[in-house]
């Protein structure tokens, strides 16, 4: 299976997920009033999204690379698809290092995994052959799912059915995918999102980046309306960009919505390709998740539009190779 089958099938991972989160063993895990989520790329994208959607209840942190701050009191989820990324393996070293044992492990296998198991961590085995990037619902139904178990309140297999109905919804609006994936062609791209719905805007910037090899940055609003909003005003050259608003009405309140509004109106006086696009669902579960399948379905239409393999990152493993060529495994032992 590849990444446009994966993105077709994206739905099913909720499910599956959800199972997985259901079934692994528990006992001694604790949660506290602080999670932190261990993974880098792809594998910690589910972070982003559990911040976005529990941030206002429960503190979430993304912790990449090797070195680690100090968290009070986590419980921590480690991820990493392949389970071989060397940035993640080193920091759950220097938990291990540190005594901490409260923790989740999210992999397909790998040294993670094994570690894992040696361990009698608790392990939600990630179904192998994926793109590391295309596994995104199954870690945050899993995840999101654990969470409940330890006692947040979510009403989660009711939000996750609204957001399969809402995949559904995007996937068979073809119109739009294909508008924007037009519009993109050629240009870079800029994606802009308010409060929860900010790591979609995330997750379009990285689905861009490597499954239609596009330049794109995501921006936090409305931080960017302090800094950003004054090159969008001296910028001379409209056509080399596409923007793009990720909208929820429902969570703006009234002068954040004024204040996005009119940037907006800026950028349609400028000349701007600009797509404003609202949530659909009634739970943040199914209204962030959706944005997010979105910008997959999107992106994958660019890397057809564009001739191009979406499961082509030659740069990420020639990179990969070269660290293994250096000597990255060394600091592994």
């Amino acid at each position: 299976m590849g990444i446009i089958e994966d993105v077709e099938e994206a739905a099913e991972q909720l499910f599956e997920g959800y199972v997985k989160g259901g079934e692994v063993e528990l006992s001694g895990v604790k949660l506290h009033t602080a999670l932190a989520i261990v993974g880098i790329g792809g594998s910690a994208m589910a972070g982003e999204i559990l911040r976005g959607l529990l941030g206002d209840r429960l503190s979430v942190t993304v912790l990449r690379g090797p070195e680690l701050r100090l968290v009070e009191v986590p419980l921590y989820f480690v991820v990493s698809y392949s389970g071989n990324t060397w940035e993640t393996l080193l920091a759950f070293k220097s938990l291990l290092e540190r005594g901490e044992r409260n923790i989740v492990v999210f992999t397909s296998g790998g040294r993670l995994g094994g570690l894992a198991e040696k361990l009698g961590l608790p392990w939600v085995k990630l179904r192998a052959g994926r793109q590391p990037r295309a596994d995104l619902y199954e870690q945050v139904s899993a995840m999101l799912r654990i969470l409940e178990r330890l006692g947040v309140k979510l009403d989660l297999s009711e939000s996750l059915r609204d957001a399969a109905r809402v995949f559904e919804e995007r996937r068979t609006g073809r119109g739009l995918v294909v508008e924007i994936a037009s519009e993109l062609n050629g240009r870079s791209a800029a994606i802009y999102g308010y409060g929860y719905l900010y790591p979609a805007a995330l997750r379009w910037k990285q689905q861009l980046n490597e499954n239609s090899r596009t330049l794109a940055w995501s921006e936090e609003l409305p931080e960017a309306l302090h800094n950003s909003i004054v090159g969008w005003d001296g910028y001379p050259d409209p056509d080399q960009y596409v923007v793009i608003t990720l909208r929820d009405g429902e969570a703006e309140p009234a002068p954040i919505r004024e204040e996005i509004d009119w940037f907006e109106r800026l950028l349609d006086e400028k000349g701007f390709v600009r797509f404003r696009i609202e949530a659909l669902g009634k739970s943040r579960v199914s209204r962030l998740l959706g944005l997010a399948y979105l910008g997959d379905l999107v992106s994958v239409e660019l890397a057809m539009i564009r001739g191009l393999d979406p499961e082509d990152v030659r740069a990420i493993s020639a990179l990969k190779k070269h660290m293994a060529e250096w000597g990255i495994g060394r600091l592994l032992q």
